[in-house]
């Protein structure tokens, strides 16, 4: 039985253009477009332990990555990154609740009330959902 359902997260298409030993470039076309998705995506990428550089190429819609190859073996990295990758495209609770409110700048504890946090609820269980594959 397939269930599906209405998510806020689609997957991020993604090809490795080059890899070398201790560097690798992934197109990701959607760089060229959604800024807070490459924020998101870099900070993810630097938290990870074999990362030493990291980089974002708006205008090449690329993704370029510098690693430790004492760490991770090369036939690795692109998986570990293709995880990262997809990862970064699910919308975090602080950012939901500031689309909600309608400013950064507001508390947002007290702010939310009634289909404000209906709202955030459904979009955070959708996020959570996309996690999960049915089969």
């Amino acid at each position: 039985m397939t269930y599906t359902s209405l998510s806020l997260v689609r997957h991020v298409p993604s090809t490795i253009v080059h890899i070398s030993l201790g560097r690798i470039r992934i197109r990701i076309p959607r760089l060229g477009f959604d800024t807070a998705y490459a924020e998101s995506l870099q900070a993810l990428v630097a938290k990870l332990d074999f990362v030493l550089e990291v980089r974002i190429n708006i205008w090449a819609r690329s993704l370029i990555v510098h690693y430790d190859i004492n760490k991770l073996a090369s036939d690795s990295v692109g998986d570990r990154l293709g995880d990262t990758i997809q990862q970064a495209a699910i919308p975090k609770i602080s950012q939901l609740a500031i689309a909600v409110s309608g400013s950064s700048d507001q508390k947002l504890s007290g702010n939310l009330r009634g289909k404000g946090w209906m709202l955030l609820a459904t979009a955070y269980f959708a996020g959570m959902q996309a996690l999960i594959r049915f089969v």
